[in-house]
């Protein structure tokens, strides 16, 4: 019996026949299988390049309001408290707690500029503020600043400035009193040297290549002399963004050393000294042209000099009159006013003459003098030749003796000073005219007495305080040349014998 189900002619034993319908469902199926998962993928991967993107975008705009920030920190600062402008910004990453709508929002805010007026500072770009004519003013008021209160003071920058008007970040922008202090600031960081034990200015200035004069000049608040172990020094100065030139005329007054001068005084003894002018220093004013930069004076030479008071020469004299008593161990000539000698040191008469007979014109009453200081051991009249006649004992070997004098001026045991008037000339005892007979002895033994006359003009001048005249002192010299060369032949012609 057959039955009335039929199958299909192509169709496989035990598999069913879906309709063209469900076929195509069954391929998208198949095909979401594998594609779904790598388009899972790709979408991961974008999202987080996208992600990494606005960390970046976001991590700049941080940086630039972190700049500002500072600048308008700073700005309110005193200027003793504000930074030399040596700074980075840390590149640090973005804090965790930022969330996506501030990652979107840093991301596509579009860079903002603005006009404004920018500082060039030998062709760098320092910064710029809203308003030309504020940053021309602050310009010069650097200036005025460094004249220091004196018109008269030449100032100028050494930089090449320009102020270039445009638009610029906003990020570069700063408040009026921000720019001031960078203005001020260092142009970089320096090289410093920390001190360490056994340092010397000497050995750290050899250590760095530089001289002694350099590094001084790099710490001139610092005192290299006074070194501790961890000071820091620079190595050299510190550089300005802003050089400042000044020019001053500046008068300098001096004293002019006044001369010291010595001269001698008959009017006092031997041994003191009197201040006759006292002596004052000069004084005079030269003018110089001195050269600053940033205060540092870098030249200075002089345009003029002139003299405001005369030194006036100190003047001291220094006695040269002998003490009472004391021997100077050279004999004047004892009758200044008397020059001949009529009968030298020598045989006379069939004997010997032991001194000088001293004569001239009008000799009687005329003035003798002790011809070194010492002490009068006789003063009076007695029958030995002399007559009235002085001997005064020098107190260093020597003796003298004065004769035939008209009148006694002093006693025995009085103190006498070279040059002081002890007698008058006269004519008595074994004498022939009026004359002083000037006799001399040493340790007891009689000598020439014009071996002994010293021959320092200088003290050749009246004893009573008188100079004496030139043709006296040159007849005293002559008179004293004759009688030692006569004397020289009377005792040479004694030998003989």
């Amino acid at each position: 019996m057959q039955s009335n189900n039929h199958q299909h002619p192509c169709s496989a034993p035990g598999r069913a026949v879906l309709p063209e319908g469900e076929k195509q469902e069954s391929t998208l199926r198949r095909t979401a299988r594998v594609a779904l998962p790598a388009l899972a993928m790709v979408l991961v991967a974008g999202s987080a390049y996208m992600a990494h993107a606005w960390t970046n975008e976001a991590h700049q705009a941080e940086v630039k309001l972190r700049q500002a920030a500072y600048f308008q920190s700073t700005a309110a600062m005193k200027t003793n408290q504000q930074p030399t402008l040596r700074f980075t910004f840390a590149d640090g990453p973005v804090s965790e707690k930022t969330d996506a709508t501030s990652l979107l929002l840093a991301v596509n805010t579009p860079s903002v500029k603005q006009r404004a007026a920018g500082l060039y500072v030998d062709d760098k770009f320092v910064g710029a503020v809203q308003d030309a004519d504020k940053l021309k003013e602050m310009l010069n008021n650097l200036l005025v600043s460094a004249q220091n209160g004196d018109s008269s003071v030449q100032a100028a920058f050494l930089n090449k400035i320009q102020i270039v008007t445009k638009d610029y970040e906003t990020a570069s922008i700063v408040s009026d009193d921000a720019m001031m202090v960078l203005l001020s600031g260092d142009y970089g960081p320096v090289k410093t040297y920390t001190v360490v034990n056994g340092d010397t200015v000497g050995s750290i200035a050899s250590k760095n290549s530089i001289s002694q004069q350099k590094l001084a000049q790099a710490n001139p608040d610092l005192s290299l002399q006074s070194l501790h172990p961890g000071d820091e020094i620079r190595l050299e100065p510190a550089r300005k963004i802003l050089s400042v030139q000044t020019v001053q005329m500046v008068p300098e007054v001096t004293n002019i050393p006044y001369q010291k001068k010595v001269v001698k005084s008959n009017q006092l003894y031997l041994g003191t000294k009197f201040v006759k002018t006292k002596g004052t220093n000069g004084q005079k004013t030269a003018t110089y042209e001195v050269t600053r930069v940033n205060g540092q004076e870098i030249s200075r030479t002089k345009l003029t000099e002139g003299q405001n008071k005369a030194p006036v020469t100190e003047v001291t004299e220094v006695g040269t009159k002998a003490q009472s008593g004391t021997a100077t161990g050279c004999f004047l000539w004892p009758t200044p006013t008397l020059t001949d000698i009529t009968s030298g040191y020598g045989a006379r008469w069939g004997t010997f003459h032991y001194g000088l007979d001293l004569s001239g014109p009008d000799a009687m009453g005329q003035p003798i003098y002790a011809a070194d200081g010492g002490t009068v051991i006789f003063s009076a009249f007695d029958d030995s030749g002399y007559g009235n006649h002085v001997v005064i004992d020098h107190g260093n070997g020597f003796i003298s003796i004065y004769g035939h004098a008209s009148k006694l001026m002093v006693k025995s045991g009085q103190k006498v000073a070279q040059g002081q008037l002890i007698a008058l000339v006269g004519s008595t005892g074994f004498s022939t005219g009026a004359h002083c007979h000037f006799e001399v002895r040493k340790d007891g033994n009689r000598i020439d007495p014009t071996n002994l006359i010293c021959p320092d003009t200088s003290k050749l001048v009246a004893y009573t305080g008188a100079k004496v005249t030139a043709e006296q002192i040159e007849a005293m010299n002559d008179a004293a040349g004759v009688a030692r060369q006569t004397s020289m032949a009377a005792y040479q012609k004694l030998q003989a014998h």
